[in-house]
């Protein structure tokens, strides 16, 4: 029994380094921008480990950058199915189904991403910014005040949480926020164009502040 047992554990332990073998090939290929050749090795193994969280989750990624958002849905849950505390995956579903238009369902996984890992910076700023606009403004400075604490140098979580002052009437303090994220615009994949939306934003904010003060006025 014991010497059956070894074996199937060896057979289980080989299946599992294939596994592992083939999806670092995978990532590679993703790295080289070949994106349906690293689907096509993916694929290969889930063949072998079809409970792999982390090839559906890897996969889900690839299919993602794609614009196949209801495939990575799929292997996202899949993923979920194989590791339920995985809090990354549950980032990763938040977004997808954000993506879909789910909103509610996107903020129940980035909760629980924030609940399996409370110090996951990128689900406070996910969480945040999708609060943001439901209008949930408190709750969100909450959490992408947090997002800051665990990631000070961020350009993005400063401009999302500056959008979100804008909105509770803290232009000051937005205003600061993008000027903390403006120090990093030559940083690869700054979001400039976001940047700019916040910088609207607070202008037009001002603008309407001045034009109320006037208006009460005699």
């Amino acid at each position: 029994m014991n010497r059956s047992m070894n074996r199937r554990d060896r057979r289980a332990a080989a299946k599992q380094g294939n596994a592992e073998a083939i999806c670092a090939a995978a990532a590679a290929l993703k790295q080289q921008g070949r994106l349906e050749a690293a689907v096509k090795r993916y694929r290969e193994a889930l063949e072998i480990a079809p409970t792999s969280a982390i090839a559906h989750n890897n996969l889900a990624n690839v299919l993602t950058e794609l614009g196949r958002t209801d495939e990575a849905v799929t292997h996202l849950r899949a993923a979920l199915a194989a590791a339920p505390t995985a809090f990354q995956v549950h980032n990763n579903l938040g977004n997808a189904l954000k993506r879909q238009g789910d909103t509610a369902a996107a903020i129940a996984h980035y909760r629980q991403a924030i609940a399996h890992a409370p110090d996951f910076a990128e689900a406070h700023l996910n969480l945040g910014s999708t609060l943001t606009t439901l209008g949930e403004t408190a709750t969100a400075i909450a959490h992408l005040q947090q997002a800051v604490t665990l990631r000070p140098f961020h350009a993005e979580t400063r401009i999302q949480l500056g959008l979100a002052l804008v909105d509770a009437g803290e232009i000051a303090l937005a205003l600061g926020c993008a000027e903390i994220a403006a120090r990093a615009a030559e940083e690869p994949g700054f979001p400039l164009r976001l940047l700019g939306v916040l910088l609207a934003r607070c202008r037009a904010a001002s603008l309407m502040s001045e034009i109320g003060i006037r208006s009460s006025r005699p």
